[in-house]
């Protein structure tokens, strides 16, 4: 018997995990400060792609995560 249970989906650990029908549902938006916002924007403003160091310095420095 085969199992058409439609199961929810469940975002754990920021892993977005897709419903029954396949449908990817996405994590909802971040919302920056504006403090946070002039920072990115001037460190974009020199360089557009940071390091793995820098990144996390920078995200740590803002109170946001790598991945934001």
């Amino acid at each position: 018997m085969p199992e058409d249970h439609e199961k929810p989906a469940v975002i754990e650990n920021g892993e977005i995990r897709l419903n029954g029908k396949g449908k990817k549902i996405r994590k909802p938006r971040t919302i920056y400060s504006s403090v946070q916002l002039q920072a990115l924007h001037q460190r974009f403003q020199q360089t557009q792609y940071l390091a793995l160091p820098e990144r996390a310095d920078l995200a740590a420095k803002l109170g946001l995560t790598q991945t934001q």
